[in-house]
């Protein structure tokens, strides 16, 4: 059952949690609310009503994320600032990573605005009336921001940036994540308590404390050794939880549409002899409660269970990026905890397969495969042959040179969860850079000029596409078209789309799973890059005998033209027109971007731009006079 094997997830692997439930008065906490401002409003209507019932008021803690993904954001904001004024008791607001990456994107809007328009953002800009242009134009984000800026209320980003990051009462610690369970909460990291800890949900306290938090949606609220969980994902399912809590067992109400349900009993995991104490009769009707739960009500839509998903890493000689990208992948999401992430190595001759092992020791599910021949597109296979299970529902791709966002894997496999249609789903590649080179090769890439318009490279749409930047994978699919053409170096992910939509199968695009990729540092390494790209691509063109798509032809065309060009010009000096006119156009891409980056970094963009037509159409040529 889903969710008993939810519920086995969140269970401790230490020695039992026995400390009663005792805060310091009653509370009422209220899950994430994610701009449902229609629930929020019938939550406080029925908080109020049932507090007047009592002598004594209660205090009411919110515990977080009231921006992003749903369209009353604006209207949340407003509801809660008023709260002390007619609510009869304390109220606490606690801090959220979606309010957190709301003020980092009005601090610095270019670099922080695509992560937060990706995870919800553009629907609280909608909400205050801001709209965008071009995400990826750094002029526009910032025009965005002081949009926002000038539509909030006064003292509205005051008033966020003061939220506290948690609040005590009695032996009961409310944040919004989660906590390190290593560590008192004095100890904790800004961090752990905004985006949670790998070892939060698996890993008892051993201090006495319980800790109510949100961030995590859970199909029904949850007491679990020493964890109450009450985000139940209000902005998907239509379902907002308020927790009651006091003395005697920790109770829920579930306010929907229609209003408030019925208060319930939390559910108690797993049993009398751990978590919240109860009786041995109770433990059995508990359990009954969990399976009829399981099948009168569906989990949200696109709720993965972590053993479903496998994450699969190529590597090569990656002893210096390894570790980062594995760690990134477990940083600040407690599902990753029981994901098995798979490293299929080429054979290294660095300390890369040293990292791993060393990693591995302290990370369960963490396993290194061998792939003889070096390819990433073997060791794709080879790992998905050695490893994936009969569980296993989703294959995630990862690069060993990238650094990915907190909760990456999940909401790749939330992504195709989410549409039952697509056969696999590709992420937004946004190119960056920190040298000169690097800037200018990043800013033109992600052009029309440096892409021909894929979808992929920098792109705000999400949509059906042909190709794009593998991300995740179904593996029924994976496997029934054979996996990748493990004789591929280059382009193989394209060969996969080309295959697959022969299969009948369809890629979506999703343009909230966003990659940083880093740009060549140097023209030789963009060269050799991009004269590789033009290879794979005639490689799948003369495979499967495709006619090559217009904008695949141009840089190849070019290429020809201008050497043709060259060659003829002493006897026609007419012919130079061409190579000439490239060139100005080249320079006016440098100058343009000169003005974008507001740098003269920006100069080698026509330069670097120069470099992946004519080693793409070179590579493309090349590989095309082949008679293999």
């Amino acid at each position: 059952m889903i969710l008993r094997r939810f519920i086995s997830r969140m269970g401790a692997r230490t020695g039992a949690f026995d400390a009663p439930f005792r805060p310091a008065g009653r509370i009422y906490a209220v899950g994430d609310v994610h701009g449902r401002h229609d629930l929020l409003q019938l939550a406080l209507r029925h908080i109020g009503q049932d507090d007047a019932r009592h002598a004594v008021p209660a205090t009411l803690v919110m515990l977080g994320d009231y921006v992003d993904r749903g369209d009353g954001a604006a209207e949340v904001l407003s509801l809660l600032r008023a709260l002390p004024e007619w609510f009869r008791g304390d109220v606490v607001c606690l801090a959220g990573n979606h309010e957190r990456m709301m003020l980092d994107f009005l601090a610095d809007p270019p670099r922080n605005g695509p992560v937060w328009l990706a995870n919800g953002g553009l629907q609280t800009l909608a909400s205050f009336g801001v709209g965008l242009g071009d995400p990826g134009d750094g002029a526009a984000l910032m025009a965005a921001a002081d949009a926002l800026r000038a539509a909030m209320p006064d003292g509205t980003a005051d008033w966020l940036d003061d939220r506290p990051l948690h609040w005590r009462s009695g032996n009961a610690i409310f944040v919004h994540a989660g906590l390190d369970p290593a560590y008192p909460l004095e100890a904790q990291e800004d961090a752990t308590l905004l985006w949670g800890h790998a070892a939060f949900d698996r890993t008892s306290r051993q201090d006495g404390h319980w800790v109510v938090h949100g961030h995590t949606i859970v199909p029904e609220p949850l007491a679990v050794e020493g964890r109450i969980a009450l985000d139940t994902g209000a902005w998907a399912t239509g379902r907002l939880t308020v927790g009651i809590l006091g003395s005697g067992a920790p109770r829920y109400v579930t306010i929907t549409a229609d209003g408030a349900e019925d208060p319930r009993p939390m559910l108690l995991f797993p049993g009398p002899d751990r978590g919240y104490p109860v009786a041995a009769t109770e433990g059995r009707e508990t359990m009954a409660v969990v399976e009829t739960i399981a099948r009168e009500r569906a989990v949200p839509p696109g709720v993965v269970e972590p053993a479903e998903v496998i994450v699969v890493v190529p590597t090569l000689n990656e002893a210096s990026h390894i570790e980062a990208c594995l760690t990134s992948l477990d940083r600040g999401d407690p599902f990753m905890v029981d994901v098995r992430v798979v490293v299929a190595d080429g054979g290294s001759t660095d300390r890369t397969r040293a990292i791993v092992a060393d990693l591995a020791r302290a990370r369960p599910g963490l396993t290194l495969v061998d792939n003889p021949p070096r390819l990433q597109s073997a060791g794709i296979n080879a790992a998905v042959a050695a490893e994936a299970g009969p569980d296993h529902r989703y294959l995630v791709r990862c690069d060993a040179h990238a650094v990915y966002p907190p909760g990456y894997v999940r909401r790749v496999a939330e992504a195709l969860a989410a549409r039952p249609d697509a056969a696999s789903v590709a992420s937004v590649l946004d190119a960056e850079g920190d040298g000169c080179f690097q800037r200018a090769s990043a800013w033109v890439v992600d052009t029309p000029l440096g892409s021909g318009g894929s979808g992929h490279r920098g792109g705000a749409r999400s949509g059906w596409v042909d190709h794009g930047h593998h991300a995740g994978f179904r593996l029924d699919w994976f496997r029934r078209v054979g996996g990748y053409d493990p004789s591929f170096s280059h382009n193989e992910d394209a060969e996969y789309d080309h295959r697959l939509g022969l299969a009948g199968g369809r890629v979506w695009l999703d343009a909230g799973l966003r990659t940083g990729y880093r740009v060549r540092p140097t023209a030789r390494g963009l060269a050799r890059q991009y004269w590789n790209y033009g290879r794979g691509r005639a490689r799948t063109v003369r495979k499967h005998r495709m006619r090559p798509r217009l904008r695949q032809l141009i840089p190849a065309a070019n290429l020809l033209g201008m050497v043709l060009a060259l060659v003829v010009a002493p006897a026609w000096p007419p012919a130079l027109i061409w190579p000439i006119a490239y060139l100005l156009a080249l320079a006016m891409v440098s100058g343009v971007a000169a003005l974008r980056l507001r740098s003269p970094c920006g100069l080698l963009a026509g330069p670097a731009l120069a470099i992946m037509h004519n080693a793409w159409g070179a590579g493309f040529l090349w590989q095309i006079a082949r008679r293999g």
